[in-house]
C-alpha cells in the first residue's frame, strides 16, 4: 500500500474545493476529527490524502445523516406571550371589513 501523501490545511481544502475557513469550521464542529481525519503535531496540522481518507470521511457523513433523521425532531418552544394571546381564525379573504 502507498504512503499517503501528507496535506497541509490549504492542499486539503483545495482538494476538496472548500475553503480554508471551512476546513477550520469542520475541525470545530467535529465534522474532521482529530486521530481519525488529521493529524496535529503542535501548530502543524496535517491531513493524510489516500482513498481510505476520503472513505472515512463519506462513511461519517452517511451516519451522521442516519442519526439526525433516527432522532425526533424538538417542538418548537412557545413563549408565554404566545400562550397568552388569542389565536385568530382566518376564515376568506384578510381585509378588515369594520374598518372605519
Amino acid at each position: 500500500m502507498p504512503e499517503p501523501k501528507m496535506l497541509s490545511i490549504e492542499e486539503f481544502a483545495e482538494r476538496m474545493q472548500i475553503s480554508r475557513q471551512t476546513v477550520f469550521e469542520w475541525m470545530d464542529k467535529n465534522v474532521l476529527v482529530q486521530g481519525r481525519h488529521y493529524l496535529k503535531q503542535g501548530r502543524i496540522t496535517r491531513f493524510p490524502w489516500s482513498g481510505e481518507l476520503v472513505s472515512r470521511m463519506l462513511e461519517d457523513c452517511l451516519q451522521s445523516q442516519a442519526q439526525e433523521e433516527s432522532q425526533p425532531k424538538p417542538a418548537k418552544p412557545v413563549s408565554p406571550r404566545e400562550k397568552e394571546k388569542p389565536r385568530k381564525q382566518v376564515k376568506g379573504s384578510q381585509i378588515n371589513w369594520d374598518y372605519k
